[in-house]
């Protein structure tokens, strides 16, 4: 009964068809919007971006998708079409966090009804779908006809604000595909960092990225310092194919670990950006394949291989030593200073009395 309540509260249903400009404004913060299988329209406006924090979703969840069979299971997802209205094409979400769960986003297909001069003018002016995000973004099994434009938040009072854009899929764009970026650096000429600093900060950097990925290694080494100022994300198994400009475009202040990517296109990783690559199947990087076995890092336009684990195998001999040396020091102080029995079943101590 409470979880109905709370649904009923958090939890808005839109209509098939339905324009989500209006319920993205009403709806209560953290709330969730259920898209129905026939789909929903969304319109945007210039420099009105949604400032609530939401989560979009299925009214049912489908299931997951098998080894192999994920573009077959995809067509079965909702989807939100862009408004052919909607100048510039341009959605934006301005808010602390945005969910986008198991969505397909696309732009609205043409009205066949519509006039269209042997110039073919309609189509000319059809926008494509443009979804900019300023904040924290969680999207997980969503395809995209889209350009997406990913903004992180800076990490303030060493507390993790991190991106994760999972198991997507881009299956054509005019424009984009991915773009993280950060914002322009305003450094003056005569401003040089101190090196040692910047690496230092870049190396804390990529250990808090890791322990936010749930590298056992770095968990076990207890609790991580997050550098303020910094920008993080995560893209996990995801691929594009038919992008027209760039598959991924990363650019400026990001932290970025990408992983299990197949990016089918143009990949523009710039200066700024602080990248782990860890087993991409596709990946082309200043021309050249990257190797798909490949664990490293990209700075500078540099990779860099991680240094493989390196396991010491010990003799027998030692390891039945050491473990007689672990058994020894956890016998308790009284054990010690016992005296010792005879091997001997049977045996009693000599000077044992009974009572």
């Amino acid at each position: 009964a409470v979880l109905a309540v709370v649904r009923a509260i958090f939890e808005v249903e839109a209509a098939v068809g339905q324009d989500l400009r209006a319920l993205l404004q009403q709806i209560p913060e953290f709330g969730t919007l259920r898209i129905p299988p026939g789909g929903c329209l969304l319109s945007g406006a210039i420099q009105e971006p949604f400032v609530r924090s939401v989560r979009l979703a299925p009214v049912q969840a489908p299931p997951l998708p098998k080894r192999g069979k994920s573009a077959n299971a995809r067509r079965h997802l909702p989807a939100v079409e862009l408004c052919r209205e909607t100048l510039y094409g341009l959605v934006e979400f301005c808010c602390p966090r945005l969910c986008l769960d198991n969505l397909i986003l696309r732009s609205a297909p043409e009205d066949k009804d519509a006039a269209c001069d042997g110039n073919g003018a309609a189509e000319q002016w059809c926008p494509f779908f443009r979804l900019s995000v300023e904040g924290i973004l969680h999207c997980r099994g969503c395809e995209f006809e889209a350009e997406l434009t990913l903004i992180p938040p800076l990490c303030e009072d060493h507390r993790p604000q991190v991106s994760f854009i999972e198991r997507c899929r881009w299956s054509c764009s005019p424009g984009q595909g991915l773009l993280v970026c950060g914002h322009r650096p305003t450094r003056g000429p005569t401003e040089d960092p101190d090196p040692a600093l910047m690496e230092s900060m870049v190396a804390s950097g990529l250990t808090a990225l890791r322990n936010f990925v749930g590298e056992l290694e770095q968990a076990s080494m207890g609790s991580v310092v997050v550098p303020n100022g910094l920008r993080f994300c995560v893209v996990r198994d995801c691929e594009a194919f038919d992008v027209r400009h760039h598959a991924l475009f990363l650019r400026w202040d990001v932290f970025v670990l990408i992983e299990g990517c197949s990016f089918h296109g143009k990949v523009l990783i710039e200066d700024g950006p602080n990248v782990e690559l860890r087993r991409n199947p596709h990946l082309v990087l200043y021309g050249e394949q990257v190797d798909p076995d490949f664990i490293g890092t990209l700075r500078a336009g540099q990779l860099e291989k991680a240094p493989e684990p390196v396991s010491v195998r010990r003799r027998s001999s030692e390891r039945s030593r050491a473990s007689t040396t672990v058994r020894r020091k956890s016998r308790p102080k009284e054990a010690e200073t016992a005296p010792r029995r005879s091997k001997a079943r049977g045996s009693v101590d000599k000077n044992w009395t009974p009572g």
